[in-house]
C-alpha cells in the first residue's frame, strides 16, 4: 500500500535528481577551487571529488576532506587478483557447455564455440558478432591486463603512450 507508493516515488524522484545534477557544478558553486596548471610532483587526484589539486596540511582534499593519496591502496594486488579470477572462470565459461537439449531420445550438448560454429552455417554476420562480443574481447582483455601488469611491474618506461592506449581499451 502506502510503502510501495513512497518507495516507487523515491524511485522516480532520485531517477529524476540525478539525472539532473551535474556534481561538478555543484561543486564549482559552493566550494570552487582554482586548478592546478603547472605539473608538479605535490599534484594529487581526488577520488571523492574528482578534484586535481595540493592537499591540506592533514594530507587531505581542500573539497571533500578525504585522505589523498599518490595511489589506491593495494591497486596492484587486486589487479592481479582480477586477473586471476578471470582467467580461472573464462576457460570454463567457453569450455562448459551453455545449453543441454533432449532431442529424439538424445542429448546434445553446446558450448559457446559450438554454438558460433552451427550459427555460422546459416548467418555468418551474427556468428562473427557472437564471436568477437563472447570470444574474442574476453581474452583479449586478459591478454592486455596482463601486459599492463607485467610493464608495471618490471617498471618499463618505453611505449607509455601503447599502454595508455591499451588501457583505455
Amino acid at each position: 500500500g502506502v510503502g510501495l507508493f513512497s518507495f516507487v516515488a523515491l524511485v522516480i524522484l532520485t531517477t529524476v535528481t540525478l539525472s539532473h545534477l551535474n556534481v561538478e557544478e555543484l561543486w564549482e558553486r559552493y566550494y570552487p577551487q582554482r586548478p592546478a596548471t603547472r605539473r608538479d610532483e605535490k599534484l594529487r587526484v581526488c577520488l571523492g571529488c574528482h578534484f586535481t589539486g595540493y592537499p591540506d596540511q592533514r594530507g587531505r582534499c581542500p573539497r571533500c576532506h578525504i585522505p589523498l593519496r599518490l595511489r589506491r591502496r593495494h591497486s596492484l594486488q587486486k589487479c592481479w587478483a582480477a586477473l586471476l579470477a578471470s582467467i580461472v572462470l573464462l576457460l570454463p565459461a567457453n569450455l562448459l557447455p551453455i545449453s543441454i537439449i533432449y532431442l529424439n531420445g538424445g542429448r546434445q550438448e553446446d558450448t559457446i564455440l559450438s554454438g558460433i560454429m552451427s550459427l555460422a552455417s546459416s548467418n555468418i554476420a551474427v556468428a562473427g558478432i557472437v564471436f568477437i562480443a563472447s570470444i574474442l574481447v574476453p581474452f583479449t582483455k586478459v591478454i592486455v591486463m596482463f601486459t599492463l601488469l607485467l610493464s608495471i611491474h618490471f617498471k618499463c618506461q618505453q611505449g607509455l603512450r601503447t599502454r595508455i592506449l591499451l588501457l583505455r581499451m
